[in-house]
């Protein structure tokens, strides 16, 4: 009964040293997003130029074949403590969006971030949507 109750714990202990280790490597690595942001993005490749206005959404409006639209996000770090922001763009948009990726940005620091499409040869006459996606990692 005893030697039970002292495997008992060696167990729980040996199960809570893993929990830390594993917690301890993701925050070293960064494996963790502190947070996720996904942003609705749309644009319309036609033969008419259009333009929409949308705070909580990245709408490209409608582009012209060959054409291009441009957008900007700005980012403040309002954490109390350093982040790195990823950003991935998911969907049928995702081919036709143009944004850099992995920005590290100070505590207070801001940054205006710069998107832009281009329905450049071959990329076909229509709408196409999706998410950005932004996620911030602590540094």
């Amino acid at each position: 009964m005893k030697s039970d109750r002292v495997l008992l714990l060696a167990v729980a202990v040996l199960v809570f040293a893993v929990l830390v280790f594993a917690v301890s490597l993701s925050d070293f690595f960064g494996w963790v997003a502190v947070d996720t942001e996904r942003v609705y993005a749309s644009v319309n490749v036609s033969d008419r130029v259009g333009f929409n206005v949308n705070g909580s959404a990245l709408t490209f409006g409608s582009i012209l074949p060959g054409g291009s639209s441009s957008r900007s996000v700005i980012f403040q770090n309002t954490y109390s403590f350093p982040v790195e922001l990823r950003i991935s763009v998911e969907g049928d948009i995702a081919g036709l969006v143009q944004v850099g990726d992995g920005w590290e940005i100070p505590v207070g620091g801001g940054l205006e971030i710069p998107f832009s499409v281009y329905a450049g040869p071959g990329v076909r006459q229509g709408f196409s949507d999706g998410f950005v996606v932004f996620r911030i990692l602590r540094q």
